[in-house]
Protein backbone atom coordinates (compact mmCIF):
# COMPACT_ATOMS: atom_id res chain seq x y z
CA UNK A 1 0.00 0.00 0.00
CA UNK A 2 1.36 3.45 -0.50
CA UNK A 3 3.09 4.70 2.30
CA UNK A 4 1.16 8.50 1.87
CA UNK A 5 -2.60 6.40 1.67
CA UNK A 6 -1.74 4.84 5.49
CA UNK A 7 -0.53 8.19 6.72
CA UNK A 8 -3.85 9.47 5.52
CA UNK A 9 -5.73 6.20 7.09
CA UNK A 10 -3.99 7.53 10.25
CA UNK A 11 -4.12 11.13 10.69
CA UNK A 12 -8.13 10.26 10.25
CA UNK A 13 -8.11 7.47 12.78
CA UNK A 14 -6.24 10.34 15.05
CA UNK A 15 -8.23 13.48 14.36
CA UNK A 16 -11.40 11.45 14.64
CA UNK A 17 -10.60 9.98 18.09
CA UNK A 18 -9.23 13.26 19.20
CA UNK A 19 -12.26 15.48 18.26
CA UNK A 20 -14.64 12.46 19.59
CA UNK A 21 -13.16 13.79 23.34
CA UNK A 22 -12.52 16.94 22.77
CA UNK A 23 -16.09 18.90 23.66
CA UNK A 24 -17.31 21.73 21.46
CA UNK A 25 -16.20 25.40 22.45
CA UNK A 26 -19.39 26.76 22.23
CA UNK A 27 -20.32 30.08 23.55
CA UNK A 28 -24.15 31.70 23.89
CA UNK A 29 -26.79 34.79 23.31
CA UNK A 30 -27.52 36.33 26.61
CA UNK A 31 -30.74 34.93 28.07
CA UNK A 32 -33.34 36.42 30.71
CA UNK A 33 -32.78 34.19 33.99
CA UNK A 34 -34.58 33.89 37.34
CA UNK A 35 -33.66 31.70 40.47
CA UNK A 36 -35.95 29.79 41.42
CA UNK A 37 -36.86 26.18 43.13
CA UNK A 38 -35.48 24.56 39.94
CA UNK A 39 -31.68 26.90 40.19
CA UNK A 40 -31.65 29.00 37.59
CA UNK A 41 -33.67 29.10 34.51
CA UNK A 42 -33.76 30.87 31.54
CA UNK A 43 -37.10 31.74 30.71
CA UNK A 44 -38.69 33.66 28.07
CA UNK A 45 -39.16 37.74 28.27
CA UNK A 46 -42.33 39.34 27.48
CA UNK A 47 -41.80 42.66 27.54
CA UNK A 48 -37.60 43.45 26.44
CA UNK A 49 -36.84 43.86 22.85
CA UNK A 50 -33.92 42.80 21.35
CA UNK A 51 -33.73 45.37 18.81
CA UNK A 52 -30.32 44.35 17.59
CA UNK A 53 -27.16 41.94 17.77
CA UNK A 54 -23.61 42.33 15.82
CA UNK A 55 -21.72 39.21 16.17
CA UNK A 56 -18.30 38.93 15.94
CA UNK A 57 -16.55 35.73 15.88
CA UNK A 58 -12.96 34.85 15.57
CA UNK A 59 -10.41 32.36 16.75
CA UNK A 60 -8.95 35.14 18.88
CA UNK A 61 -12.16 37.13 20.06
CA UNK A 62 -15.55 37.11 20.46
CA UNK A 63 -17.67 40.41 21.10
CA UNK A 64 -21.48 41.13 20.77
CA UNK A 65 -23.17 44.10 20.64
CA UNK A 66 -26.70 44.42 21.78
CA UNK A 67 -29.71 46.50 21.95
CA UNK A 68 -32.53 46.40 23.71
CA UNK A 69 -36.11 48.01 24.54
CA UNK A 70 -38.01 47.52 27.62
CA UNK A 71 -41.49 47.73 25.52
CA UNK A 72 -43.54 47.20 28.93
CA UNK A 73 -44.80 50.21 31.34
CA UNK A 74 -42.72 49.33 34.01
CA UNK A 75 -38.73 48.76 34.78
CA UNK A 76 -37.48 45.62 35.07
CA UNK A 77 -34.27 44.31 36.70
CA UNK A 78 -33.55 41.28 35.31
CA UNK A 79 -30.92 38.77 36.40
CA UNK A 80 -29.66 37.69 32.84
CA UNK A 81 -27.46 34.80 32.00
CA UNK A 82 -24.90 34.30 29.08
CA UNK A 83 -23.86 30.64 28.82
CA UNK A 84 -20.00 29.34 28.86
CA UNK A 85 -18.53 25.68 27.97
CA UNK A 86 -17.96 24.51 31.98
CA UNK A 87 -13.92 26.07 32.47
CA UNK A 88 -13.66 22.61 34.52
CA UNK A 89 -14.77 20.23 32.60
CA UNK A 90 -12.71 21.53 29.83
CA UNK A 91 -9.85 21.29 31.41
CA UNK A 92 -10.28 18.01 32.69
CA UNK A 93 -11.11 16.50 29.49
CA UNK A 94 -7.96 18.68 27.87
CA UNK A 95 -5.49 17.11 30.12
CA UNK A 96 -2.84 18.94 32.68
CA UNK A 97 -0.49 19.83 29.60
CA UNK A 98 -3.70 22.28 28.42
CA UNK A 99 -3.58 25.41 29.95
CA UNK A 100 -7.24 26.85 31.03
CA UNK A 101 -9.85 27.97 28.16
CA UNK A 102 -9.11 31.36 27.79
CA UNK A 103 -12.72 33.14 28.15
CA UNK A 104 -11.12 33.48 31.57
CA UNK A 105 -10.99 37.78 30.22
CA UNK A 106 -14.45 38.09 30.05
CA UNK A 107 -15.59 41.67 29.92
CA UNK A 108 -19.47 43.32 30.15
CA UNK A 109 -20.58 46.45 29.46
CA UNK A 110 -23.97 48.11 29.78
CA UNK A 111 -24.51 51.43 28.10
CA UNK A 112 -20.62 51.83 28.10
CA UNK A 113 -19.46 51.19 31.65
CA UNK A 114 -17.97 47.90 32.81
CA UNK A 115 -19.98 45.37 34.66
CA UNK A 116 -19.19 43.24 37.99
CA UNK A 117 -20.47 39.76 36.89
CA UNK A 118 -21.53 36.62 39.39
CA UNK A 119 -20.10 33.42 39.10
CA UNK A 120 -22.50 31.23 37.71
CA UNK A 121 -20.89 27.79 38.24
CA UNK A 122 -21.52 27.28 41.88
CA UNK A 123 -25.26 26.35 40.30
CA UNK A 124 -24.37 23.62 37.76
CA UNK A 125 -22.39 21.23 40.39
CA UNK A 126 -25.65 20.61 41.92
CA UNK A 127 -27.45 17.96 39.77
CA UNK A 128 -31.09 18.90 41.36
CA UNK A 129 -30.95 21.96 40.30
CA UNK A 130 -29.96 21.60 36.70
CA UNK A 131 -33.38 20.13 34.97
CA UNK A 132 -34.46 23.43 33.70
CA UNK A 133 -30.91 24.64 32.47
CA UNK A 134 -29.95 21.57 30.88
CA UNK A 135 -33.35 21.15 28.92
CA UNK A 136 -32.99 24.78 27.72
CA UNK A 137 -29.40 24.21 26.69
CA UNK A 138 -29.60 20.76 25.56
CA UNK A 139 -26.68 19.94 27.02
CA UNK A 140 -25.26 17.69 30.22
CA UNK A 141 -23.77 20.44 32.66
CA UNK A 142 -21.38 21.25 29.84
CA UNK A 143 -22.25 24.70 31.04
CA UNK A 144 -21.73 27.42 33.69
CA UNK A 145 -23.18 30.91 33.39
CA UNK A 146 -21.80 34.53 33.45
CA UNK A 147 -24.60 36.29 35.51
CA UNK A 148 -25.74 40.17 35.75
CA UNK A 149 -28.35 42.10 37.46
CA UNK A 150 -29.75 44.32 34.90
CA UNK A 151 -32.09 47.35 34.90
CA UNK A 152 -34.17 47.79 31.87
CA UNK A 153 -35.74 51.36 32.17
CA UNK A 154 -39.27 51.21 30.62
CA UNK A 155 -39.28 52.85 27.06
CA UNK A 156 -35.21 53.05 26.94
CA UNK A 157 -32.79 51.63 25.27
CA UNK A 158 -30.21 49.63 26.66
CA UNK A 159 -26.43 48.56 24.95
CA UNK A 160 -25.08 45.86 26.15
CA UNK A 161 -21.40 44.57 24.96
CA UNK A 162 -19.98 41.53 25.52
CA UNK A 163 -15.67 40.40 25.11
CA UNK A 164 -13.66 37.71 24.94
CA UNK A 165 -11.37 35.51 24.24
CA UNK A 166 -12.60 32.10 23.28
CA UNK A 167 -11.52 28.16 23.56
CA UNK A 168 -11.10 26.83 20.49
CA UNK A 169 -10.82 23.30 19.66
CA UNK A 170 -9.00 21.69 16.78
CA UNK A 171 -7.55 18.30 16.19
CA UNK A 172 -4.28 15.94 14.04
CA UNK A 173 -5.10 17.57 10.32
CA UNK A 174 -6.23 14.84 7.79
CA UNK A 175 -5.93 17.15 4.21
CA UNK A 176 -3.08 18.29 2.80
CA UNK A 177 -3.33 20.92 -0.32
CA UNK A 178 -3.30 18.48 -2.92
CA UNK A 179 -5.33 15.69 -0.95
CA UNK A 180 -8.08 18.44 -0.02
CA UNK A 181 -8.61 20.13 -3.67
CA UNK A 182 -9.13 16.52 -4.85
CA UNK A 183 -11.82 16.01 -2.26
CA UNK A 184 -13.39 19.52 -2.66
CA UNK A 185 -13.38 18.19 -6.68
CA UNK A 186 -14.71 14.62 -5.90
CA UNK A 187 -17.66 16.70 -3.97
CA UNK A 188 -18.19 18.98 -7.16
CA UNK A 189 -18.79 16.42 -9.49
CA UNK A 190 -20.78 14.32 -7.09
CA UNK A 191 -22.28 15.50 -4.09
CA UNK A 192 -23.36 11.59 -2.49
CA UNK A 193 -19.54 11.36 -2.23
CA UNK A 194 -19.18 14.43 0.39
CA UNK A 195 -20.13 11.90 3.58
CA UNK A 196 -16.92 9.86 3.15
CA UNK A 197 -15.19 13.38 3.98
CA UNK A 198 -17.15 13.38 7.49
CA UNK A 199 -17.09 16.90 9.54
CA UNK A 200 -14.24 18.23 7.95
CA UNK A 201 -16.55 18.88 5.05
CA UNK A 202 -20.33 18.53 5.61
CA UNK A 203 -21.62 22.00 4.36
CA UNK A 204 -18.51 23.32 3.06
CA UNK A 205 -19.24 25.93 -0.15
CA UNK A 206 -16.92 23.84 -2.69
CA UNK A 207 -16.78 26.79 -5.20
CA UNK A 208 -15.50 28.99 -2.43
CA UNK A 209 -13.00 26.82 -0.85
CA UNK A 210 -11.80 25.82 -4.08
CA UNK A 211 -11.16 29.73 -5.59
CA UNK A 212 -8.97 29.89 -2.25
CA UNK A 213 -7.20 26.55 -1.56
CA UNK A 214 -6.06 26.84 -5.61
CA UNK A 215 -4.66 30.90 -4.55
CA UNK A 216 -3.07 29.25 -2.03
CA UNK A 217 -1.06 27.03 -4.09
CA UNK A 218 -0.57 29.93 -6.47
CA UNK A 219 1.04 31.62 -3.71
CA UNK A 220 3.01 28.78 -2.39
CA UNK A 221 4.11 27.68 -5.78
CA UNK A 222 4.70 31.30 -7.39
CA UNK A 223 6.03 33.10 -4.57
CA UNK A 224 7.50 30.49 -2.27
CA UNK A 225 8.95 27.95 -4.85
CA UNK A 226 7.07 25.05 -3.17
CA UNK A 227 5.20 22.08 -4.67
CA UNK A 228 2.04 20.75 -2.46
CA UNK A 229 1.44 18.03 -5.34
CA UNK A 230 5.07 16.07 -3.49
CA UNK A 231 4.36 13.57 -1.94
CA UNK A 232 7.61 13.17 -0.64
CA UNK A 233 6.73 15.70 1.81
CA UNK A 234 2.85 15.19 2.23
CA UNK A 235 2.89 16.42 6.11
CA UNK A 236 4.91 20.00 5.19
CA UNK A 237 1.47 20.71 3.31
CA UNK A 238 -1.31 20.11 5.43
CA UNK A 239 -4.67 21.47 5.71
CA UNK A 240 -4.65 22.78 9.02
CA UNK A 241 -7.81 23.77 11.45
CA UNK A 242 -10.01 25.06 14.60
CA UNK A 243 -13.41 25.04 15.06
CA UNK A 244 -15.84 27.58 17.43
CA UNK A 245 -18.89 27.46 18.25
CA UNK A 246 -21.59 29.93 19.95
CA UNK A 247 -24.91 29.33 21.06
CA UNK A 248 -27.40 31.50 19.64
CA UNK A 249 -30.65 29.64 20.39
CA UNK A 250 -30.99 31.68 23.51
CA UNK A 251 -31.11 34.78 21.48
CA UNK A 252 -35.15 33.07 21.16
CA UNK A 253 -35.87 34.11 24.74
CA UNK A 254 -36.82 38.07 24.05
CA UNK A 255 -40.06 39.97 23.02
CA UNK A 256 -40.35 38.83 19.29
CA UNK A 257 -37.72 38.13 16.77
CA UNK A 258 -34.36 40.06 16.47
CA UNK A 259 -35.17 43.14 14.80
CA UNK A 260 -31.48 43.56 13.38
CA UNK A 261 -29.23 40.87 13.16
CA UNK A 262 -25.57 40.47 12.11
CA UNK A 263 -22.85 38.01 12.31
CA UNK A 264 -19.52 38.76 11.18
CA UNK A 265 -16.54 35.97 10.88
CA UNK A 266 -13.05 36.86 10.39
CA UNK A 267 -9.68 35.47 11.40
CA UNK A 268 -5.98 37.26 11.09
CA UNK A 269 -5.36 34.74 7.85
CA UNK A 270 -6.83 32.97 4.84
CA UNK A 271 -9.24 30.68 5.37
CA UNK A 272 -12.39 29.06 3.79
CA UNK A 273 -15.11 27.60 6.31
CA UNK A 274 -17.22 24.59 7.15
CA UNK A 275 -20.28 25.43 8.78
CA UNK A 276 -23.98 24.76 7.74
CA UNK A 277 -25.08 28.37 9.00
CA UNK A 278 -27.22 29.80 6.42
CA UNK A 279 -26.97 32.07 4.42
CA UNK A 280 -23.15 33.25 5.38
CA UNK A 281 -21.09 34.67 2.70
CA UNK A 282 -17.42 35.41 1.45
CA UNK A 283 -16.72 39.03 1.83
CA UNK A 284 -12.67 38.70 1.75
CA UNK A 285 -10.10 36.17 2.00
CA UNK A 286 -10.34 36.73 6.25
CA UNK A 287 -14.10 37.43 6.37
CA UNK A 288 -17.50 36.29 6.00
CA UNK A 289 -20.69 37.99 6.75
CA UNK A 290 -24.62 37.54 7.26
CA UNK A 291 -27.57 40.14 7.70
CA UNK A 292 -31.14 39.62 8.73
CA UNK A 293 -33.99 41.57 9.77
CA UNK A 294 -36.84 40.09 12.24
CA UNK A 295 -34.34 37.31 12.47
CA UNK A 296 -35.37 33.91 14.74
CA UNK A 297 -32.37 31.90 15.38
CA UNK A 298 -33.61 28.49 15.18
CA UNK A 299 -30.08 26.71 15.17
CA UNK A 300 -26.65 27.38 17.07
CA UNK A 301 -23.36 28.15 15.52
CA UNK A 302 -20.33 25.70 14.77
CA UNK A 303 -17.86 26.87 12.90
CA UNK A 304 -14.51 24.95 11.34
CA UNK A 305 -11.85 27.08 9.86
CA UNK A 306 -9.60 25.82 7.20
CA UNK A 307 -6.80 27.78 7.38
CA UNK A 308 -3.71 28.42 5.17
CA UNK A 309 -0.21 28.15 6.08
CA UNK A 310 1.62 31.51 7.19
CA UNK A 311 4.64 30.41 5.06
CA UNK A 312 6.90 32.90 6.64
CA UNK A 313 6.27 32.09 9.68
CA UNK A 314 7.13 28.61 9.00
CA UNK A 315 10.23 29.30 7.64
CA UNK A 316 11.69 30.94 10.99
CA UNK A 317 10.54 27.84 12.99
CA UNK A 318 12.64 25.44 10.50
Amino acid sequence: MDPNIKYREFLYICSSIFIAFLPQSLMANDSSAALSTGGIILEQNDDIIMLSEKLYLSPTKVRVEYEYLNDGDSDQDLLVAFALPQREKLFEVMGDSIAFPLYLDFQTWIDGENTKLIEGYRYWVLEDRTIQLTKNLNSDMEYYLALRQQNFPSNEVTKVVHEYTPAVGGGIPYYNYKTMKDALLEISSNEASRKEHGHFLNCTDVNDALNNLEDWIDFMQKEKGLDPSDEENYGQYLVRYSTLGYILKTGKNWKGPIKNFELKVTADFPFFLNTCFPGLERTSETSYEFKATDYVPEKNIYLMFHKSIDWDRFKLLK
